[in-house]
């Protein structure tokens, strides 16, 4: 069992990365780490694995090792294009209890 698949089940991988949108807290700037539950199918060319979380954030690879880092650029860059499409919004965090 590779790294980060400890609470998975088949089929879905638990990929951490670390976005690269810093948010401001207190006039400070932080690099914020980020997990998310991907789905992985071996195909027939290879791995494809999708973030359900982030429509149409995709990506494949001939591995699954490489499928899995392959996924983490592609959050990485759509983090990135939400947060320039979204630069003028202000962020913040809430808790919700359920």
């Amino acid at each position: 069992m590779g790294p980060g698949r400890e609470f998975a089940k088949p089929g879905r991988a638990l990929v951490r990365t670390a976005s690269s949108r810093k948010p401001r807290f207190n006039g400070e700037t932080k690099e914020v780490k980020v997990e998310f539950l991907v789905k992985i199918h071996k195909g027939e060319y290879g791995y494809d694995v999708v973030c359900p979380t982030l429509k149409g954030c995709a990506s494949q690879g001939d591995t699954e090792e490489k499928a899995l880092k392959n996924i983490k650029d592609a959050i990485r860059e759509y983090l990135l294009a939400v947060q320039k499409v979204h630069k003028d919004e202000k962020i913040v965090r809430v808790e919700v209890s359920v």
